[in-house]
């Protein structure tokens, strides 16, 4: 009966050691969870402004494009 009681024991030791560790498992991986959030939203964040630039760039490219072509065209025009 003593054993019995001492190995129940023993073993609700063990499983509260391993729940611990698995509580310590979770918390590792809630953390790094969080830090690729945070990565994620920085990546973003990023991508976002790198398109606003690049849109900005296109629309100048688009602009000298129309004027160029106006220009041609009052040239053509002219020399007609």
């Amino acid at each position: 009966m003593i054993e019995r009681l001492v190995n129940i024991e023993k073993l609700g030791i063990r499983l509260s050691e391993e729940s611990k560790e698995r509580n310590a498992r979770l918390d590792r991986i809630e953390e790094n969870a969080k830090r690729i959030e945070e990565l994620v939203k920085d990546i973003t964040s990023q991508l976002l402004q790198e398109s606003v630039r690049l849109n900005n760039r296109v629309d100048k490219q688009d602009e000298k494009l129309d004027k160029l072509e106006w220009r041609t065209r009052i040239n053509s025009e002219d020399s007609a």
